[in-house]
């Protein structure tokens, strides 16, 4: 690893929230094989929500904040809150 990247994973973390994050998020694209990229981004396709929808459901079952999820995925707090309920039965 270079000292950028040893630097870059202190920081993350330091940040226990933006770390639960990312790790759903990579943890979603792992098994939907949809890019971290694009669930990231803003793209509006069904398949791709599905996934961000799914990455924000994972990140707040294991317990970080919308306001967080929402920091971390560059979204509103209230889009995460309509993402995890709409998973919702």
């Amino acid at each position: 690893m270079t000292p950028a990247q040893i630097e870059e994973a202190r920081a993350i973390a330091a940040q226990p929230g933006r770390a639960a994050v990312l790790r759903a998020i990579r943890d979603v694209s792992a098994q939907s094989g949809v890019p971290v990229g694009a669930i990231m981004g803003h793209d509006r396709r069904p398949r791709i929500v599905a996934a961000r929808h799914l990455a924000m459901r994972v990140a707040h079952d294991a317990g970080v904040s919308f306001a967080e999820i929402g920091r971390v995925m560059g979204r509103d707090h209230t889009s995460v809150i309509h993402a995890v309920r709409k998973g919702q039965p």
